[in-house]
């Protein structure tokens, strides 16, 4: 619903039911707008000052009658990269403020197939050049269709367009000969590990300051997320250690 969406955008639900009267009524009275949106006078005097505030509304005088206007969306939006602009000023001040030593780990829980793919689409905006993992090559081949279509013909795809080598530690198994094979066109680099040792059953995937840990069997589908520069340089220093001792 537009007027919910338009609370994302720091308003109140009675100032996003202002605000869209306003755009259909055009110039508009206390009166008019009183019943157009069912709120008191009181209140209303109330919501529209801050929406004067706020610069989504303007007020002027028709003859002896004060009257509201609407900004148009398009100025709203000049107005939203002001605002960003402004911020983007006071951005590095604010970093050098915060307390680092205060900083906790952020730890996320996705479901399903989409949730899986929203984790390895966010990779694609890591700033490392390198997404390091460990990968059970057996469970990713007979995950379900969808999945795979997605690795295929959307992911790899935007790795190779964002820059992004996968650096993979796989099994050595007959389905990891395969995959093996075609490093060089799926844009990554695999090394082998014992499969009768190390048959990995998920995915943990690391870069910049995130560790991914990916389920994609049938009846276990999902992923965790840890945002945690410590977690993220311990994870990388095991891949180095597996990746080091794997062949190629």
């Amino acid at each position: 619903m537009i007027q919910e969406a338009l609370q994302q955008y720091g308003l109140t639900d009675k100032e996003a039911a202002l605000y869209l009267a306003l755009l259909e009524l055009g110039s508009s009275s206390i009166l008019q707008l009183s019943s157009k949106t069912k709120i008191n006078r009181t209140t209303l005097y109330h919501t529209i000052d801050n929406l004067i505030e706020k610069r989504f509304v303007t007020q002027s005088k028709k003859g002896k009658q004060t009257v509201y206007v609407a900004e148009h969306p398009s100025t709203l939006k000049q107005l939203f990269k002001e605002k960003l602009k402004q911020f983007d000023t006071l951005l590095p001040e604010l970093v050098t403020r915060m307390n680092h030593d205060a900083i906790k780990p952020v730890l996320k829980y996705y479901e399903g197939i989409e949730g899986v793919k929203e984790v390895y689409r966010a990779s694609l905006n890591a700033k490392e050049n390198e997404l390091k993992a460990f990968v059970g090559i057996e469970s990713l081949q007979v995950r379900d269709k969808a999945l795979i279509h997605f690795w295929q013909k959307e992911y790899i795809p935007a790795r190779k367009k964002n820059n992004k080598l996968a650096k993979l530690v796989i099994p050595d198994d007959e389905l990891a000969v395969d995959f093996h094979s075609r490093d060089k066109q799926e844009f990554r680099e695999s090394r082998l590990l014992p499969a009768s040792t190390y048959n990995f059953e998920c995915e943990i995937m690391c870069y910049d300051n995130v560790v991914s840990m990916i389920s994609y069997h049938t009846h276990e589908v999902f992923a965790v997320t840890i945002e945690s520069q410590l977690i993220a340089n311990t994870m990388k220093m095991i891949w180095k250690l597996a990746w080091n001792s794997a062949r190629k």
